[in-house]
């Protein structure tokens, strides 16, 4: 498995009526092996909150001769505990 990481930017991200302010992080891992994947994430991470508030993440791969892929999208509607 090989990974690479980096900080791409700072952005408000609206969650909630709140703006909230973000770090928008890149992730990009590959796996080999009997499961062979790609796997690129974005992840708009919250200081302030401790928490990822939005991710995107795009993956495609095999195993056992069966291809897949899929894209996700993940967003918090409140920073509030219910």
């Amino acid at each position: 498995m090989k990974g690479d990481f980096a900080a791409l930017r700072r952005e408000d991200v609206a969650v909630g009526g709140e703006t909230v302010v973000t770090w928008v992080l890149r992730a990009h891992v590959t796996s080999s092996g009997d499961a062979v994947s790609t796997i690129a994430s974005t992840i708009w991470y919250s200081p302030r909150y401790r928490l990822a508030v939005q991710t995107h993440a795009q993956a495609r791969g095999s195993f056992g001769g069966m291809q897949f892929q899929s894209d996700t999208t993940e967003k918090l509607v409140s920073v509030t505990p219910s």
